[in-house]
């Protein structure tokens, strides 16, 4: 095994990186070189995921918990059903993360409540991220945790690095305040779609620091019977996010002091949600459209930014309202002419254009088209072949979002033919192929533009 030593380690260590889990474990039977490699890198240790309560999974678990040697890390418990090995073994691991875990995420059966917030009460003095959601059993609804409140005494007593906190069917009381909240800055409520609850207006009470607010539920009811320090704290918040019925979020606009949050996004709106939302909002704006894929679902995001005001409203949609037909149908908003009228700059990504097309109106005063080209191919892409009306284009931006990549010439300069002027074409991480020479001909000027240009505007 002379060979095999004599590779370097920094080799052996970028070569793990491409290993998966159990490919590591066989890399570490090889010999004794390799198994303080493969124990050791990260890969192993720095992200642990338990989904199962397994003999074989706790083995696992424990023994790369034990490979972290008081190093930070992610833990994930995510095991949703009743097993007599979740309070024997499971939380037991748990509690032995607390002393350096970087970022903690349980989701369990609403059933063990006592039992993890008993576990929490330990210090956890590296944490930074925390998560807790509940799942209700058969049956279960969240007001069966109303006598199971978040313990105060969780993690110690002590703030350390808590930063960001998600918690999900937790029932916070507001009787007593949580110490190691108290420097969190980041923080997610949520609640089964079919909750109806009242505002807890002592939410700013549990986290003073906090300054972007998630909120989801079924409904979630405010008005003017909140209190008036509750209701003015939301103006201290640099980000707000809604997730509920439209009407609740009108009661948002109407109750609440959010005129002068930098960032709202709401999901699902209704049309006075929307309008409500845009009112402190000064033209010219610059929209932004993308679709958003994560592993839950895809939607279309839609940004208005007033560069006047310094405030940023996203709304996030699902793509099947944009389907011809559709009972729901597409944001009205983007049919309005009048507020077309009042949009400078409009971006655009590839993979919605012809979706979102039928439903745009002329933009007679736009001046400044960006389009987010957000899909890679080893060849040449084509820009969209639908036309859109343009008349007074000066600027044109292109874009990759997934690294460099290439345009055929030919489909640009067809492109071009549908606007009126010779316009200045900007090229963010895109080359051009073909004839450059016509392409020189129909615009005003070629430049390389600023890979970043856009991503003040993207929404995460």
């Amino acid at each position: 095994m002379a060979s095999v030593k004599a590779i370097p380690v920094e080799l052996m260590t970028a070569i793990f990186s491409f290993l998966c889990l159990m490919d590591l474990v066989r890399a570490s039977w090889i010999c004794r070189h390799w198994r303080r490699l493969a124990l050791n890198h990260p890969s192993f240790w720095s992200n642990i995921r338990i989904d199962a309560v397994t003999p074989s999974a706790l083995f696992w678990a424990r023994r790369r918990l034990t490979c972290t040697s008081g190093r930070p890390f992610r833990l994930e418990v995510d095991y949703r059903a009743r097993d007599k090995h979740v309070e024997r073994e499971l939380l037991d691991l748990v509690c032995i993360a607390l002393d350096n875990v970087r970022e903690l995420y349980i989701t369990l059966d609403s059933f063990y409540a006592i039992s993890v917030y008993e576990t929490l009460l330990n210090i956890a003095k590296s944490l930074e991220v925390f998560g807790l959601q509940f799942i209700l059993g058969p049956g279960g609804e969240p007001f069966e945790l109303e006598h199971l409140p978040l313990r105060s005494g969780i993690f110690g007593r002590c703030p350390a690095r808590l930063r960001t906190v998600s918690l999900e069917n937790v029932i916070l009381t507001h009787i007593t305040p949580i110490p190691a909240f108290c420097t969190v800055t980041s923080v997610a409520i949520a609640f089964e779609e079919s909750v109806r609850y009242q505002f807890p207006e002592y939410l700013f009470e549990y986290f003073p620091a906090m300054t972007w607010l998630s909120l989801s539920s079924g409904s979630t009811n405010f008005s003017s019977d909140l209190a008036p320090k509750a209701l003015s704290r939301f103006s201290t918040l640099l980000y707000l996010y809604l997730a509920f019925s439209g009407r609740c979020v009108l009661d948002v606009f109407r109750y609440v002091a959010t005129a002068d949050i930098p960032e709202i996004c709401v999901v699902n709106p209704n049309d006075d949600a929307v309008y409500a939302a845009l009112e402190p909002l000064r033209s010219p704006f610059h929209m932004f459209c993308q679709k958003v894929t994560s592993v839950e679902c895809a939607e279309l995001r839609i940004t208005i930014a007033s560069p006047g005001s310094g405030l940023t409203r996203h709304f996030a949609e699902n793509p099947d309202n944009y389907a011809i037909g559709s009972e729901n149908g597409p944001l009205t908003l983007l049919e309005n002419e009048d507020f077309a009228q009042q949009i400078s700059s409009l971006t655009l990504a590839t993979s919605i254009w012809s979706m979102l097309l039928p439903f745009l109106p002329p933009y007679n005063i736009l001046r400044d088209l960006r389009i987010s080209i957000d899909h890679w191919a080893p060849v040449p892409v084509n820009l969209p072949e639908e036309s859109l009306w343009l008349p007074n284009l000066e600027f044109l931006l292109l874009e990759s979002l997934f690294g460099e990549l290439i345009v055929s010439a030919e489909s640009l300069i067809a492109f071009l033919g549908r606007t009126t002027e010779r316009v200045h074409l900007r090229l963010c991480g895109v080359a051009v192929v073909g004839d450059i020479t016509s392409l020189k001909a129909r615009t005003a000027g070629i430049r390389k533009g600023d890979k970043n240009e856009l991503s003040k505007f993207r929404y995460t």
